[in-house]
């Protein structure tokens, strides 16, 4: 993870109802939450449901996706792989598998963080 802070990002689950999980915001930026139908913001008026991610994602609602990161953003030449799981909507699976390769977080801790390049999900 980039940091050891978690924020808040929320999944709908029903009319009137999110799920909040915690996540890594340097892993899960704008680019990559919108690809896996997360936000950062709940809707006004909803019922919040706090839910570990694993149990999210054992749900009907969500997916857990496996994701291969290199390090660096040409994975050509990289010498470092790592794979990471990331929690989609399950409406937005078939496009997050699409769309999030190319896609870069940040792990490491503070200064230390790097950028890791998204080369395959499945």
């Amino acid at each position: 993870m980039a940091t050891n802070k978690k924020s808040s990002f929320y999944l709908s689950l029903a009319t009137g109802a999110e799920a909040e999980v915690q996540l890594d915001p340097d892993i899960y930026n704008s680019a990559v939450t919108a690809e896996l139908g997360l936000t950062a913001t709940k809707t006004s008026g909803s019922k919040l449901i706090r839910v570990p991610t694993k149990t999210l994602g054992s749900s009907g609602f969500a997916q857990l996706l496996r994701v291969s990161v290199v390090k660096g953003t040409n994975p050509e030449t990289a010498t470092e792989y790592r794979q990471l799981k990331m929690i989609c909507e399950t409406s937005k699976v078939d496009t997050a598998i699409a769309g999030l390769v190319g896609k870069t977080v940040n792990l490491g801790y503070g200064s230390n963080a790097v950028a890791w390049t998204i080369t395959k999900v499945s």
